[in-house]
């Protein structure tokens, strides 16, 4: 794994997430799609992050999805495109 950027292929798998693969849902796709541990276990981190509850205890969704965007974005420096596939509808 490229130390520089350790999302490099994980936002290369979360990136090539489509809409007729969300039958398989976002979480279990990307996870079939990494195979280096240090990557599965990174994304792991990063998507018990975005499923923390304390995320999306709010009346509105906006603000859980803007708070779970702040977090991943400061945390694990993603760009914007990458943090939007953790928002999606039928990600989550």
């Amino acid at each position: 794994m490229n130390n520089k950027n350790p999302f490099k292929n994980i936002s290369k798998v979360i990136l090539d997430f489509s809409a007729p693969k969300k039958i398989v849902g976002f979480e279990e796709y990307v996870l079939d799609n990494l195979h280096d541990n240090k990557e599965v276990e990174l994304f792991k981190d990063v998507w018990l992050t975005t499923i923390n509850y304390d995320n999306w205890n709010h009346a509105s969704m906006q603000v859980g999805y803007d708070k779970t965007m702040e977090t991943l974005k400061s945390k694990y420096n993603l760009d914007e495109q990458v943090c939007n596939y953790f928002g999606q509808p039928g990600c989550i």
